[in-house]
């Protein structure tokens, strides 16, 4: 009789088939965490379970048979211990039952050997190991997981996917199980990545001999480690990162949410004293978030918190209500950041705390502190606040610092170390905020992108890829002023004009070498530079609503016409020591020339009804105010109140010009056959525009 039993061989391919479905659903469940959050799905979390049960039950098995064995013997009867040996049958799989081991910075040291770790193991299970190879999965497992952190760019992502592999060998590894985490919690995976990276650098020849060296180093070992990032890094030259927290409102490109990757930084002249108010009160574009966010590369701190307050303080005058008002505001608006980037923060902390002094001679140098750069963007609205900072700078920073250093109301650990907050402030009007306050308390100063350099441009232009053929259309700087003097304009005047003229360069089909290209290249330069601010709502075409288009047409024209005027037209302001009207004339902005639409500048000065020039400089950036300060003692004349760069002046024909609507026909700015006498007619009919914008007894004749 023939027998039915299967030939050996194809039962062992059918086991085989099987074993490798099994290892593929697993695969394809391993980001499934919640199956992963006890070592059985059949068996209650073993955490649950009282501490004595954890190292003594054989529940600790999930299916021995179908398991590998610590020591390798596959054997489903688990061996007897020896005699005096402990009752820990089999090593623990459950990673809560390692959670302090695991988030002991020591265990992933990767210059610990295998000894070391065993010893760990030991120490933390209270126990001797029963035999050689007992933690024999839990230490190579280990040892592969510094192997993916070691390497070059490798990141949460790399270390998930290791992870995952290893759960795949062992379905309940310890570490695997660990670094996945519930809900897929990327913290875990952050922490070895930060760990074994730091003790290679600390172990090296290069490691950092100051405090404020040491938390930069971890800075950039956390921001590299991380697949998304918690906070905002900036290169600045070839070899050294600054780092900042908070809300960067860049508009890199013409994009809301995109950032410069390098920098070029003129250093901040701060004659008086290092740890005055920084100013920055220059027009749209001209690169103030960026001096913001790159504060502690320039004021020697460790990064800087970018912050917008939308509401200003209530209190007008100086003294205690100001003060607290202003304190309140500033920690309040600090704690919302640091809760939203507590990994960071306490990254910092935790380095202060175990920062070691080098010692001299035998001797322990003194304990360092830090500094953290507090920054103020967009400003304009709470000239209350600016104010209270100026005048109590170094109170409110040396209150805030210490607010940090004892946890912001428990959001983050404590230290004992010193911690200075120093501030810096910006937006678009901000000048007229400062002015009248302690000279000797604030610097105003220009931000290294309002006129783009050589250095500018070209860190601009390292943003592409040389190996790109797209890259040979970017000009270098003097070539692209000796080619078009118009286009030279965009791109040595104003660095976000630049950045977007540069990415069209890249980009686009277009060529700033073909006469008839170069007008759409500027259009499209100017177009996506007013969308990304509030001028956008000098170009809301509306074919569909006439009345909405007249409307637009007319401001656009008007403030387009005034901007203009107030660099053709300046008129000479005297502010003298005695004139107590002069504060709020510098508040509102309600000096130097006068429009036609403006009221008596000596009517109604303290409402709160904004002036034309409010509008060009607070709102849409295009005229900046020239600085100055108020003498208590002699008059002071500023011959040029207002200034406009020559990009904004450029836009502002455009604007008048109808922009990308006559771009098509070729016929403006220098594109047409007869390009000279095109231009010249565009200029005189702007100029006579915006003399029409000027108040009648002003107007020139």
């Amino acid at each position: 009789m023939r027998s039915h039993a299967p030939p050996t061989t194809t039962l062992m391919a059918t086991m085989t088939m099987i074993v490798i479905m099994v290892m593929t659903m697993m695969a394809m469940e391993v980001r499934s965490v919640a199956a992963f959050t006890a070592p059985c799905p059949w068996l209650p979390r073993l955490s649950s379970m009282p501490s004595h049960s954890l190292l003594s039950q054989q529940q600790l098995r999930c299916g021995s048979s179908s398991r590998l064995r610590a020591d390798g013997n596959n054997n489903s009867e688990a061996e007897e211990p020896a005699a005096g040996e402990p009752t820990l049958a089999e090593v623990p799989t459950d990673p809560a039952q390692y959670a302090d081991l695991f988030n002991n910075d020591d265990f992933w040291d990767a210059n610990l050997d295998e000894e070391g770790v065993k010893e760990m193991l030991d120490k933390h299970f209270k126990i001797s190991a029963p035999k050689d190879g007992f933690w024999k999965n839990v230490i190579g497992s280990r040892a592969v997981i510094i192997r993916t952190a070691k390497k070059e760019g490798s990141n949460e992502g790399a270390l998930e996917g290791t992870a995952s592999g290893l759960l795949l060998g062992l379905s309940n590894n310890p570490t695997g199980l660990w670094i996945i985490g519930e809900n897929q919690d990327p913290k875990h995976r952050e922490k070895v990545l930060v760990a074994v990276k730091r003790s290679l650098v600390v172990a090296s020849k290069d490691r950092p001999t100051t405090l404020r060296d040491s938390i930069l180093m971890i800075l950039g070992i956390v921001h590299d480690s991380q697949k998304k990032k918690s906070f905002g890094m900036l290169r600045v030259g070839e070899d050294e990162s600054t780092f900042f927290f908070g809300e960067a409102k860049f508009r890199h490109k013409g994009n809301h949410e995109q950032q410069p990757t390098k920098v070029f930084l003129k250093p901040l002249d701060l004659a008086t004293d290092r740890d005055v108010v920084a100013i920055f009160h220059t027009e749209s574009g001209s690169g103030k978030t960026v001096e913001l966010a790159a504060s502690a590369h320039l004021r020697d701190a460790v990064v800087s918190v970018l912050k917008i307050i939308d509401v200003d303080i209530r209190t007008k005058e100086s003294g205690d209500q100001r003060y607290n008002e202003a304190y309140e505001s500033l920690t309040s608006s600090l704690k919302s950041v640091v809760q939203s980037k507590p990994i960071a923060f306490q990254t910092i902390i935790k380095e202060m705390n175990a920062w070691a002094e080098p010692t001299a001679d035998g001797a322990k140098g003194d304990p360092e502190s830090i500094r953290i750069v507090y920054c103020l963007d967009e400003a304009s609205g709470c000239p209350n606040l600016v104010r209270e900072i100026i005048r109590n700078y170094s109170r409110l920073g040396d209150e805030m610092g210490k607010y940090i250093a004892n946890g912001c109301d428990g959001t983050i650990e404590t230290t004992s170390r010193d911690i200075q907050v120093v501030f810096s402030v910006a937006g678009t009007g901000t000048h007229g905020n400062v002015v009248g306050s302690l000279g000797a308390n604030y610097q105003s100063l220009e931000p290294s992108g309002r006129k783009v350099d050589k250095e500018v441009y070209e860190a601009l232009v390292s943003e592409y890829d040389k190996g790109d053929a797209r890259y040979q259309k970017i000009p270098s700087q003097e070539d692209l002023v000796k080619s078009t003097a118009l286009l030279g304009i965009v791109g040595t005047h104003n660095a976000r004009m630049a950045s977007i003229l540069i990415d069209q360069l890249f980009h686009s089909p277009f060529s700033y070498t073909h006469p008839h290209e170069r007008a759409k290249l500027m259009s499209l330069v100017f177009q996506k530079f007013i969308g990304c601010n509030a001028m956008a709502s000098l170009w809301n075409y509306s074919p569909a609503n006439t009345d909405k288009e007249l409307a637009c047409t007319k401001t656009r024209m008007l403030v387009s016409g005034q901007s203009l005027a107030t660099f053709l037209f300046p008129k000479p302001f005297t502010i003298s020591p005695d004139d107590d009207k002069a504060a709020e004339k510098v508040r509102t902005l309600n000096y130097g020339i006068r429009f036609d639409d403006d009221e008596d500048p000596d009517a109604n000065i303290y409402d709160d009804e904004p002036t034309s020039m409010y509008y060009l400089v607070r709102r849409y950036g295009l005229v900046a105010p020239n600085d100055f300060r108020h003498s208590s003692s002699k008059d002071r004349t500023l011959d040029q109140p207002f200034e406009v760069s020559e990009a904004m002046q450029l836009l502002c024909i455009w604007l008048m010009h109808g922009g990308t609507r006559l771009a098509d026909g070729e016929t403006r700015l220098g594109t047409a056959p007869h390009a000279f006498e095109v231009l010249s007619t565009q200029l005189v009919s702007c100029t006579i525009s915006a003399a029409m914008t000027v108040a009648l007894e002003d107007r020139p004749d």
